[in-house]
């Protein structure tokens, strides 16, 4: 199904060659899947990349972080799920894969290696990706976290502050030094070209402060962002927004007038097996949910007649876009990212 129907930017060229595809017609005998090779394919649409949250557990608190709205109960994907989330991808065509959890942090995941191993051997993997803030790596020796980090084709680490006291005001947490001891362990072991880092910031700082920083702590020179301005994470944090101390801010809400474009990057396996169009969002937005991938498959979901509806919506985007100050307009979508969905989320 052409779910895309509404979007004039979707109707040029160089977005139909990456958001379709041709449905393969497949039967248990031979001789009928002999005729059904001969039949042209049915044009199917697909999101540029999946995000798979395989566990929902963090070992911060961060205070513009959903992790502590979210009521959702805190597991770990078994592998026979994480298996055919990825055979339904590579039903659709495959691609890009972030295991970055939102919220949550990757190296809680038990099961991190196996998976990999996994998509290590599905050559329609083109890329994994995460976002990481570190601490849980320690629990991997030395060749076994190289062996882990080889695999990934982007590093994206988030810092929080640049010293233990603005640390411990974002994640209320006092493991400032273990976390910078992890990340060094990343930044030596993984490939110098996948890793960035992400600051997220209290205070005001220029490049050149942040640079010496970067230089003085690691070493080196690494690509990185940062910000004070913080988004209210799709419709999970629903409580009043309490002030953030020093110069960090709640980004205010955009206007929002058509669908967001961020469903068309990525959307999300929750833990849970839900399918979700945002990646910021998990079962308590049952608006941007399109079922269970325990139950149906995603080429099914993606293709049905509530994600046509989605990208149809115009103005009456659904109630959890309303309240989401990450959203962003279709229209501001950039064809770059066509071809390099990463560099947008990051990890």
């Amino acid at each position: 199904m052409n779910v895309f129907r509404a979007l004039d930017i979707v109707k040029k060229k160089q977005f139909f060659k990456k958001l379709f595809y041709k449905k393969k017609f497949t039967s248990n005998n031979s001789y009928v899947n002999q005729i059904l090779s001969t039949l042209p394919g049915r044009t199917m649409s697909r999101p540029l990349m999946l995000h798979i949250e395989t566990v929902n557990i963090c070992n911060h608190n961060c205070i513009f972080c959903a992790y502590e709205a979210n009521k959702n109960k805190k597991m770990i994907m078994s592998m026979d799920l994480f298996s055919k989330v990825v055979s339904d991808y590579v039903d659709i065509g495959g691609g890009g894969i972030s295991l970055t959890p939102s919220p949550g942090e990757i190296f809680f995941d038990p099961l991190l290696m196996k998976r990999l191993q996994l998509l290590g051997n599905v050559p329609q993997i083109t890329s994994i990706s995460i976002t990481t803030n570190g601490i849980g790596s320690e629990k991997y020796g030395n060749q076994e976290l190289k062996d882990i980090l080889c695999r990934f084709d982007r590093v994206h680490i988030s810092i929080y502050g640049l010293n233990a006291s603005e640390y411990s005001q974002i994640t209320r947490c006092q493991t400032f030094d273990q976390c910078i001891s992890s990340i060094r362990r990343i930044v030596e072991y993984a490939n110098p070209n996948v890793v960035s880092f992400g600051f997220r910031l209290l205070y005001n700082r220029n490049e050149s402060e942040i640079n010496t920083w970067v230089q003085n702590t690691f070493g080196r020179a690494i690509p990185y962002g940062y910000t004070t301005e913080y988004t209210t994470w799709g419709s999970l944090i629903l409580c009043e927004l309490n002030e953030l101390p020093g110069d960090a801010r709640w980004k205010e809400m955009p206007h929002i007038s058509k669908p967001c474009f961020r469903p068309l990057i990525s959307i999300k396996v929750c833990v849970s097996g839900d399918l979700s169009l945002c990646v910021c969002s998990d079962r308590s937005s049952q608006d941007l949910l399109l079922g269970s991938v325990i139950k149906q498959s995603i080429e099914s979901m993606y293709n049905s007649q509530k994600c046509k509806q989605f990208w149809s919506s115009g103005e009456n985007v659904p109630e959890s876009c309303k309240k989401c100050s990450t959203y962003q307009s279709i229209d501001e979508f950039n064809p770059y990212w066509l071809e390099k969905p990463i560099d947008y989320i990051g990890g």
